[in-house]
């Protein structure tokens, strides 16, 4: 699905004024990342961005592009039960995202340049998470509520 226009522009423009010359910018491939990366790019040439599937929100499966209301409640309980590890809509589980974020970050670190993630509410969740030294989750509760607004900025 696309992302807003304006929008998009808007929050390439409060991007384009405060990202440091030296970052490295790493985009989810998926549309709305990208359709962002390409306005940042348009008004900062020298931040092109490097598609990266380790951002990439986490797959749910049969359950993509539903709404959380219209997922039957016995699925979202199986998942609740086992939050970690069950891969919810058959394709990914929470820990799989963990461990792909973990290692986006380890390889961030490598670059010794400040690093602009393009990404989507769940990486940044999971980006939270381990920013607290929180590597695997035990219990549904412990995922993050409050995720980022559309277009808000984290520092982690």
């Amino acid at each position: 699905m696309p992302a807003d226009a304006a929008a998009t522009r808007s929050c390439a423009q409060a991007l384009a004024r405060v990202l440091p010359d030296r970052a490295r910018v790493f985009t989810s491939p998926l549309l709305r990342c990208t359709q962002l990366a390409q306005a940042l790019q348009r008004l900062r040439p020298e931040l092109a961005a490097t598609p990266d599937a380790r951002l990439v929100e986490m797959d749910f499966g049969v359950w993509e592009g539903w709404r959380w209301a219209d997922i039957p409640k016995p699925a979202i309980d199986a998942w609740t039960l086992d939050f970690a590890h069950t891969r919810f809509g058959g394709r990914e589980s929470v820990q799989q995202l963990m461990d792909r974020v973990a290692s986006m970050r380890v390889f961030s670190y490598t670059l010794g340049v400040p690093v602009v993630w393009l990404t989507h509410a769940g990486v940044i969740r999971a980006g939270t998470l381990l920013s607290a030294r929180i590597r695997q989750l035990h219990r549904a509760d412990q995922w993050p509520v409050a995720g980022p607004a559309y277009g808000e900025c984290r520092i982690l």
